[in-house]
């Protein structure tokens, strides 16, 4: 629905980080809608151990996002977007395909942080074998 106009017009979409929301009353609306279905997916979706695990653990994956954003998402859109036709399906299936796999590849980083740096993904009070002092208890 939010067609522009944007400042960043090298993806010609709401790119935050640059201040491209695109219009000023559909931005709000459609970040609205967005938040609600999200919320409602979340109603809908039973409680698991793993769902849990990565709720746990968004402020790593938050940090990790980062990696997938700069270094992997443009290449992979401008593909997907040479390669296949563009659809409201294809985008979407992509995007699954691509969450599901970068979060595959966080895991064994997330792991590895709460092991061996806890204080440094917000767990000040336990110490980690690689930085045993670096918050004082």
């Amino acid at each position: 629905m939010n067609t522009g106009p944007f400042n960043f017009n090298y993806f010609n979409s709401v790119v935050i980080m640059m201040s491209s929301h695109g219009h000023i009353l559909l931005f709000p609306v459609t970040a609205i809608a967005g938040c609600a279905v999200i919320l409602f997916l979340a109603q809908m979706t039973p409680a698991q151990r793993t769902i849990a695990w990565l709720g746990e653990n968004t402020l790593i994956l938050m940090c990790l996002n980062g990696i997938f954003y700069h270094y992997i998402n443009p290449g992979l859109a401008e593909w997907v977007l040479d390669t296949f036709s563009g659809s409201m399906l294809i985008v979407s299936v992509t995007g699954v395909i691509t969450t599901i796999v970068s979060l595959t590849l966080c895991m064994p980083l997330i792991l590895f942080f709460n092991k061996y740096l806890p204080q440094l993904v917000g767990k000040p009070k336990i110490r980690g074998p690689l930085l045993p002092n670096l918050i004082p208890l």
